[in-house]
């Protein structure tokens, strides 16, 4: 506080009320809505909480609540926060169920569950460069593909693209070093139903659907706690597990955490900026876009958890370790079930 303060006199009264009692308890619910600062001002102000963030010790649950609030009041990565919120809190339970039931402890299961996200990831992005070589004239693309809305601007594809991300290439090598040469065939065995059909769904995915599974696969490993797992991973199997971190730790590209956070947030909420809010066809245009792309991020949240529900290696004494955890995610899930009353 007294950093930005001294940085920031003019805004003092509002850095104090926000960040007046407990640090820890304030910097939770930090917002840029709530102070008044220039854009640049704004940076160095979100660069100072986020420096001060790993010190805080916060929860998952409670770094998640804070994420959801960055970005535009009420834009796209704001409501897609808002639409996976309870689905995430779910899939936190069953990842915490997930470490409790050993899968840090055997190198099968956790094989098992990092494939589930490649063969994923690996269809995304594959598609992915599917759009960009049909937006550049190299490639060819059904006249018929279904998409929700004819872009009349900057592909959203392409905007998604550009923010630099190949994870399939680090959950290769993972997955080699993991199970050895043989690693294809053994991953397309792990294969769960829900990762079928979460495969089926992006092998001919409309540009909705990539802008949503993009945020649902991606998101964890650049704005969420994914990349917190590094250190377990290789102090449990070693450097060589490690390679799906790689863009994600540290110092790539002349960004931290902190500014990829930034990066990926601003790009989720300027996807839709070409359209014109004041001709009324492009504004409905616009907000049917966005509609969907929320909307298929909840669903694909849901596949995420039943794929990790779906793994079945475990060291042969997890059953202990996983039911309770297990009963209470399966509790918070019944919370989702709309009442009859």
């Amino acid at each position: 506080f007294l950093r930005a303060a001294h940085h920031y006199p003019t805004n003092y009264e509002k850095l104090h009320i926000l960040f007046l009692g407990s640090f820890e308890a304030k910097v939770q619910s930090f917002s840029m809505s709530d102070v008044n600062l220039k854009n640049d001002e704004q940076e160095q102000v979100s660069t100072l909480i986020e420096e001060e963030e790993p010190k805080l010790k916060l929860t998952e649950e409670e770094r998640t609540d804070r994420a959801a609030k960055m970005g535009r009041p009420d834009g796209l990565y704001q409501q897609c926060m808002k639409e996976i919120k309870d689905s995430h809190t779910i899939g936190q339970t069953l990842r915490s169920a997930a470490l409790a039931a050993g899968v840090m402890a055997d190198q099968d299961a956790y094989a098992e569950l990092l494939g589930q996200f490649y063969v994923t990831t690996n269809v995304l992005e594959n598609r992915m460069e599917a759009y960009i070589n049909k937006m550049s004239g190299s490639g060819s693309e059904s006249e018929n593909d279904n998409q929700p809305a004819k872009l009349k601007h900057a592909s959203i594809v392409k905007q998604v693209k550009n923010l630099g991300y190949n994870f399939r290439e680090g959950y290769e090598r993972d997955l080699e070093y993991l199970l050895g040469s043989k690693w294809k065939n053994i991953c397309n065995e792990f294969t769960t139903t829900s990762a079928k059909e979460y495969i089926q769904r992006l092998s001919n995915a409309n540009e909705i659907e990539i802008a949503a599974a993009a945020f649902i696969l991606w998101g964890p490993l650049i704005i969420g706690g994914g990349a917190a797992l590094k250190p377990r991973v290789k102090k449990s199997f070693g450097e060589g597990a490690t390679n799906v971190f790689h863009d994600v730790v540290g110092n790539v590209n002349g960004m931290g955490r902190a500014g990829r956070r930034r990066n990926f947030i601003d790009v989720y909420d300027a996807l839709l900026d070409e359209y014109d809010d004041d001709d009324d066809d492009e504004a409905a245009e616009k907000q049917q876009i966005l509609d969907s792309i929320v909307k298929t991020a909840g669903e694909f949240m849901l596949l995420n958890n039943a794929m990790m529900l779906e793994v079945k290696k475990r060291p042969w004494w997890s059953k202990y370790a996983l039911t309770g955890v297990v009963t209470i995610a399966a509790a918070m899930a019944m919370r989702l079930v709309p009442s009859k009353k």
